[in-house]
């Protein structure tokens, strides 16, 4: 066997050696309990769950992709599908949103969101640099206050 395909093969292997058993019984459970599916994702990922939708739909169960036409609401004892694209997730799409902070543990928001870094991750590298941009910002606030208290004054043209 060439060395790509081994290559390839050991990758997998690693990636099925973490997959949780346990995790994936409970979401199998979770389809066949529920009464109708939709399933969300944005990007590569939306391929990628498009695709999951189109195996579930030849397996006979009742499935739809958010954003199309036809897309019933979800409803109780329905399962919405959320395909996680990574640590982050963010769009201007309201239903997009919704659906990101159903399905979120750690919720950023607005600017929150530049500071995920400290949020996740906790490093002292991250919380130090927010400090300075707070630090920062309490500093050109007082220097605009200061402009315009200046002009009002007269002080400046």
């Amino acid at each position: 066997m060439s060395s790509l395909y081994r290559t390839a093969l050991n990758e997998l292997a690693v990636v099925f050696d973490r997959v949780n058993d346990a995790e994936v019984d409970k979401a199998l459970g979770m389809i066949a309990k529920a009464k109708r599916i939709v399933v969300f994702g944005g990007g590569r990922e939306r391929l990628q769950i498009m695709g999951f939708a189109m195996r579930l739909y030849h397996m006979g169960l009742p499935v739809a992709v958010e954003g199309d036409m036809t897309t019933p609401p979800v409803g109780k004892g329905d399962l919405f599908m959320v395909i996680d694209p990574g640590a982050l997730a963010g769009s201007d799409n309201l239903a997009a949103q919704a659906a990101f902070l159903a399905a979120a543990e750690d919720t950023l928001l607005g600017e929150d969101l530049f500071a995920a870094g400290a949020y996740l991750g906790k490093s002292s590298a991250h919380v130090a640099s927010l400090r300075a941009q707070d630090v920062l910002r309490v500093i050109l606030i007082v220097v605009i206050l200061l402009g315009v208290t200046a002009k009002t004054l007269g002080v400046l043209p």
